[in-house]
């Protein structure tokens, strides 16, 4: 997960470390879903159209380097 910088509450500002496992804002409750503030600099370098094209796996988890888990078994079943 270190393509993801942060998580940030898209009702009040309020940012969370993204290995937390908070899915929303602990001010705002429900409604305060959290935006993934990526590290883009990061990903220029690390995620290109060719490794994408190289992972084996065609499911979502092909994309586990985008998103905000930070547990891959996560998709294992």
């Amino acid at each position: 997960m270190a393509l993801v910088k942060k998580l940030k509450c898209v009702l009040c500002g309020k940012e969370f470390d993204p290995e937390s496992d908070t899915f929303t804002c602990t001010d705002c409750g429900p409604d305060g879903t959290l935006d993934v503030l990526y590290d883009y600099g990061e990903i220029k370098g690390k995620f290109t159209p060719k490794t994408l094209f190289q992972r084996k796996e065609k499911s979502i988890s092909r994309y586990i380097d985008l998103l905000p888990i930070s547990d891959p078994s996560f998709f294992q079943t």
